[in-house]
């Protein structure tokens, strides 16, 4: 999922996809491929029920799990998924902010436990007062499958998405805020279904976020980034 803004020249690109984090070299690839871009973030979701494109769950722990082959993929139908929707912007939009809080709905598994129970959403809107689409930030690890689950799915974020194009009649976007430690949605059993109701509970969450929306301006917009590093031990 993306979303491509455009305002005096400056236009940026904000990617979403649904892996447990797309590594620093691809997303430069993505970059590479939209030179008319002042800014593209590329964003995971965190899903723990998606392909490896890290390397750390090969075989054994002599084994790089990443199918190079299916990166080059997704950088491919990344790039072209902005090219696309760049290509949609006919309309200008405002734009209103929201934000709903419901505690229940994360927990935290490691101390000590401090969690963002805050949905934050960004409402587009036409000029005939029409949803152009809704942006959806929610602070939540996807990994209500659980560690068994073998199946490649979106976990949560698919219903939450499902039900709120559903109710806004928009097209909605998904990210991942601030997970922290291992911010998680509550121990429940590990089914299809139970994944399903969770994320329809969020999206009734981000639909409380949208209701409180108020206009906010997003011009002029200005982009900054730094690459920094960080000294680590293991």
């Amino acid at each position: 999922r993306c979303v491509v803004l455009e305002e005096a020249g400056t236009r940026i690109a904000l990617v979403s996809v649904d892996l447990v984090g797309l590594q620093y070299p691809a997303v430069q690839e993505i970059r590479k491929l939209l030179p008319g871009f002042s800014y593209v973030l590329v964003s995971s979701t965190h899903n723990h029920e998606g392909p490896d494109v890290i390397g750390m769950w090969g075989r054994n722990h002599f084994s790089y799990g990443v199918n190079g082959d299916y990166v080059a993929e997704v950088v491919h139908k990344c790039a072209q998924l902005v090219k696309d929707t760049a290509t949609r912007m006919t309309r200008e939009v405002t734009v209103s902010f929201g934000t709903a809080e419901d505690r229940s709905l994360l927990k935290d598994s490691r101390q000590p436990a401090a969690f963002d129970a805050v949905m934050r959403v960004l409402v587009f809107w036409t000029k005939e007062g029409q949803k152009a689409g809704v942006l959806v930030q929610w602070n939540s690890h996807p990994e209500a499958m659980g560690a068994k689950n073998k199946l490649i799915t979106a976990d949560f974020p698919w219903a939450t998405v499902r039900e709120l194009k559903r109710v806004h009649a928009c097209p909605v976007a998904y990210f991942t805020g601030a997970v922290g430690g291992l911010m998680a949605p509550p121990a429940g059993p590990t089914t299809f279904a139970y994944t399903e109701r969770h994320g329809v509970e969020v999206a009734g969450l981000a639909s409380r976020a949208v209701a409180a929306a108020r206009p906010i301006k997003l011009t002029p917009m200005k982009v900054e980034a730094r690459m920094i590093y960080l000294p680590v031990t293991n």
